[in-house]
Formats: structure tokens, sequence, C-alpha cells
């Protein structure tokens, strides 16, 4: 269900807005910010990684379940 609301979510602001929200794509920023999170997991750094609008872990999990219910399918 959850998976429905999020494509309807996603065809509406195309054809309204005309684009999709670039935040939920990854970028190399996310890569930083994951390198800078191990660190501060390990205790190597104190300082914290900066996100934007999603976390790196919200985006694979959203692409994850997208690509995994055409599997399912």
């Amino acid at each position: 269900m959850e998976v429905l609301y999020h494509l309807g979510k996603g065809i509406k602001s195309i054809v309204h807005e005309g684009k999709l929200s670039s935040a939920i794509f990854f970028t190399e920023q996310d890569i930083r910010n994951a390198w800078i999170e191990l660190q501060h997991l390990y205790f190597l750094t104190d300082q914290k990684p900066l996100y934007g609008k999603y976390r790196l872990e919200q985006k694979v999990t959203y692409w994850f379940v997208f690509f995994s219910l055409e599997v399912m399918l």
C-alpha cells in the first residue's frame, strides 16, 4: 500500500509541478556523509554529517522498496 502511495505522489508531482524532487536521488554528498558517519560511529572524529532533506538510509530504503516491488510483481 505504501508503494502505491509513493508512486502516486511521484506521478502527481511530475504532472502538477513538472518535476520530481531531486532530494530523493543519490549524490556525491551522500557518499561523503556515509564516510563521516562511519568515522563518527567508530569514534575517530567528533564531526557529525550534515544531511539534507533525506538521510542515506532513507534513500536506500525508498529505492529498495521501489525496485523490489518490480521483482515481486
